[in-house]
């Protein structure tokens, strides 16, 4: 029998490395440099990716800012998001385990913290909804993962039909999250990269990762 019953994966700095806006880098890199100070950047007060975040505004509110302060025409900075967000990929090795899971009765989840157009684009696009039958979004419920006891993790836990985390699992790249998740009874992987996880994997998953 599998060790557990339950695995929940994170998506950014898990199942995708991508970034938002990376094709502006080359084509208009003053606007790149300013969305990565003024957007991005949570070491100041001006934490509009918190707000994204949490579902407090869109990213077509986010472009028209940018636009605005940059002078980019809106049109085509709203076309390069989209084609930035259509570029990004999923890391083969966590899906291929995930989908090995899957196979073998283990119910997935997705725990994300992430923005609207994770739902309107990313979802569909990386076929994400045919592997994980439960996703759940931060800015859906204006909670971050650690945040409210882990909130969001029961949420997936309830899509799930489960509530006992003693047989569940997160694999996510922020220990915060992790200790949050440790704290409800689950299990934890804290990832840094996919080799080490695939080490990890292969002695503490009945399933091999390859």
């Amino acid at each position: 029998m599998n060790q557990y019953q339950v695995v929940i994966f994170d998506f950014d700095g898990v199942l995708s490395r991508g970034k938002f806006y990376a094709n502006l880098r080359k084509q208009h890199f003053l606007v790149w440099q300013f969305i990565q100070e003024n957007v991005f950047d949570r070491t100041g007060t001006n934490k509009i990716v918190d707000l994204w975040l949490r579902g407090e505004v869109g990213w077509q509110q986010v472009n028209c800012f940018v636009s605005k302060q940059t002078g980019l025409h809106l049109k085509k900075l709203n076309g390069l998001f989209v084609e930035s967000v259509k570029q990004m990929k999923v890391e083969k090795g966590p899906l291929k385990l995930a989908l090995k899971l899957k196979n073998r009765g283990v119910k997935l989840a997705l725990v994300t913290n992430h923005m609207d157009i994770f739902n309107e684009v990313i979802i569909r696009h990386l076929g994400l909804d045919e592997i994980f039958p439960v996703i759940v979004n931060s800015c859906d419920h204006g909670v971050f993962k650690s945040e409210q006891n882990g909130f969001l993790f029961d949420m997936a836990m309830k899509g799930l039909g489960e509530n006992d985390y003693n047989k569940a699992l997160l694999i996510d790249d922020s220990l915060k999250n992790c200790e949050v998740f440790s704290q409800k009874g689950g299990k934890y992987f804290h990832y840094k990269n996919y080799r080490g996880f695939c080490l990890w994997a292969r002695k503490n998953l009945t399933t091999a990762s390859k």
